[in-house]
């Protein structure tokens, strides 16, 4: 997320914020199995003005999942919108890479892991193929971590070789194949495998895999007990994505460097640490905020504000001068229309008169958020639905794995059907047509899939498929033209889309 538009409106609230905040240094409260919570105006916000943005953002139909607001160490917003529940771990993305520079900081102070001036190779015990040992020696932990290694990854939001390295039997050896377009610490240039490999040169100085170094060095200590951090081919964890978390335990990392790296009476991560990673080192592509260690940061008069960011609006906050932690995640959409929403809210830093009808109303439209819509009248099926009801089709090679597929449709029916073969397995949905998801606890990914569709036209089908713990919520798009079909897909952040065609015929499966 671009920080252009939090910073802009922090500067509405700015100047109303005294430099006191409203508890005292050293006193402030720890998460235990839960967050303690507080009525927002006891912590200085509006809670009707929380209302309103929780409604605004209901009724815009944002394709976000869940807010999680912290001010003073007080959870003061909690709302988690249909279809997610708010009970599952949900995938944070490229917030990873803020944990992982978390861990490589927390190696380095105790010197598990060398400064950060090392080469990498001198951890991986690698050469690169075809290349000198020569262009990689200032490819340093340094560089990675601040994604100024010079390695060319492609344009975000697609890159390139990440797809490579997904492919690959060792995503390592895939990476040091890489090309080097310009001379390390020359300029930031995104690049996810950077964190991948600074995955593996913690694996090779630790022991331990990157999410088993966080078990014990970093989520037990503060409270987390539940994740997901997958591996590669060779068991080392994605260090730039895939992880896991429940966001209120996202907040925990946001409150650690609020609290600069202590939590209750242990000092976890060191001081100078939370400092270093989250002072400035590069500028970002369009100059709009810069780079720390894993951070993105705010320019000029607002430096201070940092974020972990992941794609499809994953995000951890921190506003020190506020005390502010803001956790957010969802699966495609505008996260500045999110926090320009919400940041009205912040009124004072000291305790507001209590607000008995904003306190209703917040609690509200907490609860409508999270329902489900009221079924709508169910449309007409036209006569294609019943022409190809049941009939199962063949699709071409594609970049969804979807070999084929049928749908069964009945006049006057809520829901229909769809069977699918993707990747060589076969999957099962029931499919809303009154405007209410179906779930299912299959989908290719392992999660949980939420599906719903209608007839557009006589000919053409939109699905709405929906794994609503993750990025993944495709719209489909199905043209039926005599036995043949074309399908175009497409999810929010655009770095999967294409179109697909098929025709009718006899799958290898059952359908």
């Amino acid at each position: 997320m671009s920080l252009r538009v939090f910073l802009r409106l922090l500067a509405i609230t700015a100047f109303a914020l005294s430099s006191s905040c409203i508890h005292k240094a050293g006193v402030a409260p720890w998460p235990e199995d839960t967050w303690p919570t507080a009525t927002p105006e006891s912590q200085g916000l509006d809670s009707t003005a929380l209302a309103d943005a929780v409604r605004l953002i209901r009724s815009e139909n944002i394709n976000i999942h869940s807010i999680f607001l912290v001010r003073n160490g007080y959870s003061v917003l909690d709302v988690v919108f249909y279809p997610y529940d708010g009970k599952r771990l949900h995938d944070v993305a490229s917030v990873t890479k803020s944990v992982t520079a978390t861990l490589v900081g927390q190696a380095v102070a105790e010197g598990t892991l060398p400064d950060l001036d090392t080469p990498v190779l001198r951890l991986l015990d690698k050469r690169p193929p075809e290349r000198s040992l020569q262009d990689w020696d200032g490819i340093t932990l340094e560089k990675l971590v601040t994604m100024s290694s010079g390695l060319e990854c492609g344009a975000p939001p697609v890159e390139e070789k990440v797809i490579v390295l997904r492919n690959s039997p060792n995503w390592v050896d895939a990476a040091l194949t890489m090309p080097l377009t310009v001379k390390p610490g020359t300029l930031f240039d995104y690049c996810s495998p950077n964190f991948h490999l600074l995955s593996s040169a913690m694996s090779h100085a630790t022991g331990l895999s990157l999410a088993a170094y966080a078990r014990d060095r970093l989520f037990s200590p503060l409270g987390i007990k539940k994740y997901y951090w997958p591996a590669d081919p060779q068991g080392i964890s994605v260090g730039w994505g895939d992880l896991r978390l429940h966001p209120h335990d996202m907040a925990r990392i946001g409150y650690l460097h609020l609290r600069k790296g202590r939590w209750k009476d242990r000092q976890i991560l060191p001081e100078g640490w939370v400092k270093e990673a989250t002072t400035a080192r590069y500028s970002t592509h369009g100059g709009q905020a810069d780079y720390g260690y894993g951070w993105w940061l705010a320019k000029g008069r607002f430096a201070g504000v940092y974020e972990a960011r992941g794609r499809g609006g994953q995000g951890i906050s921190v506003w020190p001068r506020a005390d502010i932690v803001l956790v957010t995640t969802g699966g495609g959409y505008d996260r500045d229309r999110v926090v320009e929403a919400l940041v009205p809210a912040v009124q004072s830093s000291r305790a507001l008169p209590e607000n008995p009808q904003g306190i209703k109303k917040l609690a509200k439209a907490v609860a409508e958020a999270a329902g489900a819509p009221v079924p709508g009248p169910v449309r007409a099926v036209p006569e294609t639905a019943a022409r190809i009801s049941g009939k199962p089709f063949i699709m071409e090679e594609n970049l969804l794995g979807l070999e084929s597929f049928s749908m069964k449709f009945a006049e006057g029916a809520s829901q229909a059907r769809l069977a699918a073969t993707i990747s060589g397995r076969e999957y099962r949905y029931a499919v809303g047509l009154d405007g209410v998801y179906r779930f299912s606890e299959t989908s290719p990914s392992g999660d949980p899939a939420a599906l719903r569709g209608h007839w557009e036209a006589p000919e053409r089908f939109a699905l709405d498929y929906n794994e609503v713990t993750r990025i993944n919520r495709f719209r489909m798009d199905f043209t039926f033209t005599d036995d043949e079909v074309n399908l175009v897909f497409e999810e929010p952040t655009g770095q999967i889309r294409g179109e697909i065609k098929g025709k009718r015929g006899i799958p290898k499966g059952l359908l």
